[in-house]
This record gives structure tokens, C-alpha cells and sequence, in this order.
């Protein structure tokens, strides 16, 4: 189960739509774009997960994600889409 995480702070279970495996497809529809992979938190919070954003967040002018920025340990820009490693993999 991958959890998209809005700026807004709600937050939306989301499931690969075929199989246990996002598209590329699916995954650019969450976060608006170009995936980026958001760098563990240097405390070594989240092991186990990947948080992915939109790699032009700044380009696009999308809302800073204070949930999401709080929790990976730097600013993030837009949707958060924060899944397992399996599920990433």
C-alpha cells in the first residue's frame, strides 16, 4: 500500500491499478510529472520506503508539502508518493 500525501496535508491510499507493481505511468500521474526519488532522511528515518515527487516542482510553481518536508528532512514541492521499497522495486 503507497500513501500520496498532498500538500494540503490529507492524505490518500493509493494501489497499483494491474499486479502488485506501479507503472511508470501511474507513478507520474500521482505526483503530477517526472518522478524524482526524494533522498532517505540522513537520520536513516523511512528504511524500507522510497518517497517520490515531481522533479520540476519548482519549474511548475507547486505548493511546498510541509508534511512530506518535515518527515524526508528538506523542502518538497507538490505530491508526495511515499510506497514501499517492494513496491518500488
Amino acid at each position: 500500500m503507497a500513501t500520496l500525501i498532498h500538500p494540503d496535508g490529507n492524505r490518500e491510499e493509493v494501489f497499483p491499478q494491474f499486479g502488485d507493481k506501479f507503472t511508470l505511468e501511474e507513478l507520474q500521474s500521482f505526483v503530477g510529472g517526472l518522478i524524482e526519488v526524494i533522498p532517505r532522511h540522513p537520520d536513516g528515518r523511512h528504511k524500507g520506503y522510497t518517497h517520490l515527487c515531481n522533479e520540476e516542482g519548482l519549474i511548475y510553481g507547486l505548493p511546498k508539502n510541509e508534511k512530506a518536508s518535515s518527515s524526508v528532512g528538506m523542502t518538497i514541492l507538490g505530491n508526495v508518493l511515499k510506497l514501499s521499497n517492494e513496491e518500488w522495486q
